[in-house]
């Protein structure tokens, strides 16, 4: 596989994998994240903003790290933390509408994964966060060409509700010589994924009667697409009642009979989660007067190909250009919304 369009990918949050690969004991696993959160401020503020929100009730305020885990407990801090981590990610690689629509495409397979696990025994951040990740071969062939393959998805949509029949795994093979599965397993080896994150990244085919993490995963993306998150919509899917009507009762049994339900809820879940449109104009804007694209890029995906480690800032006047750029936009945006 020629690799070289997916070293624009920027490395992954060597944060995230520190998490994702954080003990599952409560005793060490909820110290050492702790410790991780408390590394990033802005991560540490996002998680106690979450904790403090509506969607989960709580009856005391949050206002430390230790409280949030105790309250919310270790495996739902560790989704919050991941699911922000990977929004700021994705804000940093770049700005088009599939983008937005596969971020929520999967976050909702990763909220859905979630309620599905307990029934199944599996722990309910690993389903999360297998979910969330699932589909990262999709995101390598986006920011490999982010005017052809946002263009290919919006024909798979078209063809499909016109009732034709279309193949994205052949087109993406004929546009890359690779489909997504493909990007996804080497992306889950970049990335240095858990093992069974990797496999969920990869090609695979489980029998939906097999219901481990594999076919959770499965069957979460089918009640996304059928929910209305999918990148690409195609009428001839079934309905959420028919899918849940498949299912066995016992893995069926925390979901709602009613699709719209699911649906509110899981928006609801979402909006909590999802990114700040103006903010990350905002940040575009920086990003640009910096020149952080075009040749800068091409720069960084050569030094990665060469040696595969982090990318050190260009330079301190870079640097100062940067905090300068955004401390002006951010007065601005006070201004402007007081």
């Amino acid at each position: 596989m020629d690799i070289s369009a997916f070293l624009q990918i920027p490395a992954f949050p060597p944060l995230a994998t520190k998490v994702l690969c954080l003990p599952a004991n409560d005793t060490t696993g909820a110290t050492s994240l702790i410790r991780l959160l408390r590394s990033d401020p802005a991560l540490s503020a996002e998680i106690i903003r979450c904790a403090n929100s509506s969607l989960f009730a709580l009856r005391a305020d949050v206002d430390s790290l230790d409280q949030a885990v105790t309250l919310l407990g270790l495996r739902r801090i560790r989704g919050l933390a991941l699911s922000a981590i990977m929004r700021t990610y994705l804000k940093g690689i770049l700005l088009v509408d599939e983008l937005r629509s596969y971020w929520r495409y999967s976050v909702a397979c990763a909220l859905i994964a979630e309620r599905l696990s307990s029934p199944l025994g599996i722990p309910e951040d690993t389903a999360y966060a297998a979910a969330l990740l699932h589909d990262i071969g999709c995101l390598g062939l986006m920011v490999a060409d982010s005017v052809e393959y946002p263009r290919l998805l919006q024909i798979a949509t078209e063809e499909r509700e016109s009732g034709k029949e279309f193949d994205l795994l052949d087109q993406e093979r004929n546009l890359f010589g690779v489909d997504r599965y493909d990007v996804g397993a080497w992306l889950g080896r970049e990335w240095s994924l858990p093992d069974d994150l990797r496999a969920a990244a990869s090609r695979y085919s489980p029998d939906e009667k097999e219901y481990g993490l594999l076919g959770l995963i499965v069957a979460a993306s089918r009640i996304a697409n059928a929910l209305g998150f999918a990148v690409v919509n195609d009428p001839r899917r079934p309905t959420y009642e028919q899918i849940r009507a498949s299912l066995a009762s016992e893995v069926a049994s925390p979901l709602p009979h009613c699709g719209d339900e699911l649906r509110a809820e899981t928006e609801k879940q979402l909006g909590l989660l999802d990114w700040d449109t103006c903010a990350f104009e905002q940040e575009s804007a920086a990003r640009a007067l910096l020149n952080y694209s075009g040749e800068t890029a091409a720069e960084d995906a050569e030094e990665r190909a060469d040696a595969f480690e982090p990318r050190q800032p260009r330079s301190y006047t870079a640097v100062v250009a940067g905090g300068a750029v955004l401390l002006v936009l951010l007065i601005l945006k006070l201004i402007v919304n007081p």
